[in-house]
């Protein structure tokens, strides 16, 4: 449900409230014309809605985009106990069993998607990872991984990491989504 709900002619954004993360901020465009739309940036997602909508209009394409966004984040969004079980089945397939002591979701790597200690064996990742989707998630693990075998990115550090089929691809992705991070901005 959206309190403040602005009138056609307001210009101003206001904030859903939702009875569970992520934050969702609704602005109003008059550039937009024919449907809404809804990105990421600062930790919130941020649904813009035509001026010209009437405010059923508006609601429908807030409550459409937000359902999606909430599916979205509650299906990538593994807790620490999923996450390991999913890290120990990935490092069983491609990265020798290997296992780290720990891995968690953090919210201070705004430049990296993971990174891993060699001396405690702690993997950690973005959180911006969690909008990803999971095989691009499971790319970084597989990456983080690789480093609890081998600390440098040499040739013996890619022939493991690359057995996970989807890096490259993966990789790719990150790429784009970063760029559009940055953009954002």
């Amino acid at each position: 449900m959206v309190r403040g709900m602005p009138t056609p002619n307001d210009t101003q954004s206001y904030i859903t409230e939702t009875s569970s993360a992520p934050l969702i901020e609704v602005t109003t465009s008059t550039r937009a014309t024919k449907s809404a739309s809804a990105r990421f940036r600062d930790g919130r997602y941020i649904i813009t809605v035509p001026l010209t909508y009437s405010a059923t209009q508006r609601q429908q394409a807030i409550d459409s985009l937000t359902k999606k966004i909430n599916t979205r984040v509650s299906r990538s969004t593994a807790s620490p106990t999923d996450l390991l079980a999913r890290t120990t089945a990935l490092a069983d397939a491609y990265v020798n069993g290997v296992r780290p002591t720990a891995i968690d979701w953090v919210t201070n790597q705004n430049s990296r998607w993971g990174s891993c200690s060699v001396e405690s064996r702690t993997i950690r990742l973005s959180h911006r990872l969690q909008l990803c989707p999971t095989w691009v998630q499971d790319a970084v693990i597989v990456h983080e991984l690789t480093h609890l075998i081998e600390a440098n990115h040499g040739d013996r550090f890619y022939a493991i990491a690359n057995r996970y089929p989807r890096q490259a691809e993966a990789h790719t992705f990150l790429k784009g989504y970063s760029l559009g991070l940055s953009t954002t901005a």
